[in-house]
Formats: C-alpha cells, structure tokens, sequence
C-alpha cells in the first residue's frame, strides 16, 4: 500500500520529511547492480591502517565543530587533511 509522505518545510535546511505511518515492509530491497562492487570489497580497496592518536582536547573540539559545520564526521576530516598534507609533502623517491 503506497502512503504519501507529507513534507513540512523548516527553517534549516529546506525540508523535513514526516514518515508517520509508513511500515518497512512497504518497502523492496533495490538489487545491486552487476557493475557495482560489494561492500566488503569497497573496504578492501580504501586500504587504510587503524593506529591510536592522541589530541589535546581543544584540537578535537575544533575538528568536531568544523565537522558538524561542514556536515561530515570528524574524524573523515582529520583524516583527509591528514592525507592531503602527506600527498602535499610527498618526497619525489
């Protein structure tokens, strides 16, 4: 059964969707497409190393209201930014 959904407008970012009344099973899974790699293989790409850091606390409140400024997570910027400067400061080999 198709139920519309109702949009109410709101003051931050244009739209809030109001999903009252709508079920799970209203909804069909959407089939991966054949070109499109599976998840687990997408982890295995990205190549990354987990380490442990530490930050003085005001480094990470900056990081984590910049973030939610910019909405994304914190720790993908730091991350970034961490890639970009090391790709920046690469030495030729």
């Amino acid at each position: 059964m198709r139920k519309k959904i109702r949009r109410n407008k709101t003051d931050k970012d244009g739209y809030e969707y109001n999903f009252d009344g709508l079920d799970i099973r209203d909804f069909k899974p959407v089939p991966r497409p054949p070109w499109a790699p599976k998840p687990g293989d997408v982890a295995k790409m990205l190549k990354t190393a987990r380490i442990t850091i530490v930050l003085d606390d005001e480094t990470v409140k900056f990081f984590k209201n910049s973030a939610k400024e910019n909405g994304v997570a914190y720790q993908r910027m730091i991350r970034e930014i961490l890639k970009n400067y090391a790709a920046q400061n690469k030495k030729a080999a």
